[in-house]
């Protein structure tokens, strides 16, 4: 396959023939060209080891939301090499910082483990069953919309705008949790 997403079963198969399921999303209002869309989102990898010193630079970057593609269920380094503190500086200063999975099957839920629940208290969010791409580009799109209020932002991340996030992970994503 060449685009595959887990989290949604296939609607073509093209082969020797044609094969067109009906397991896709229809439409519910007529077709809306929309075209503002924002550069200030920055994307990046965790992987083991990696220094939360280097991505000091994005503090002071342009970019008003950080999506940070994790382990498994949104999972990061809290105890070596922590990015809580990095995560935190972030979330204080006014940006977003939102967590998705590098796994193709995997929905990121930030209260599944005790990483995940120290990065949603230092203001991380979690985006559900979205995939990397999806995510990236909702922002974009939302940003180019409601650049100047994140929390319409971060309202609409989790609600379903075409498919591209499960309607039951939505909801858990959003929880706050309250020191």
């Amino acid at each position: 396959m060449l685009f595959e997403v887990q989290i949604f079963p296939h609607w073509l198969r093209v082969g020797s023939e044609v094969i067109l399921h009906e397991n896709f999303l229809h439409p519910i209002d007529p077709f809306q060209y929309k075209n503002k869309m924002s550069d200030q989102v920055l994307a990046f990898r965790f992987f083991p080891g990696l220094n939360p010193h280097y991505l000091d630079c994005v503090i002071g970057s342009p970019a008003k939301t950080i999506i940070l593609h994790a382990l498994g269920y949104g999972n990061v380094a809290v105890q070596k090499k922590s990015l809580v503190e990095f995560i935190q500086k972030i979330t204080d200063i006014g940006k977003l910082v939102v967590v998705t999975s590098q796994s193709l099957q995997a929905k990121v839920d930030l209260l599944q483990y005790e990483n995940g629940y120290l990065i949603k208290e230092a203001g991380a969010i979690g985006a559900g069953d979205m995939t990397n791409e999806a995510t990236i580009v909702k922002l974009m799109h939302l940003l180019g919309y409601y650049s100047d209020n994140l929390d319409k932002v971060r309202e609409l991340l989790t609600q379903s705008i075409a498919g591209e996030i499960s309607e039951s992970l939505g909801s858990l994503s959003t929880l706050r949790i309250k020191s």
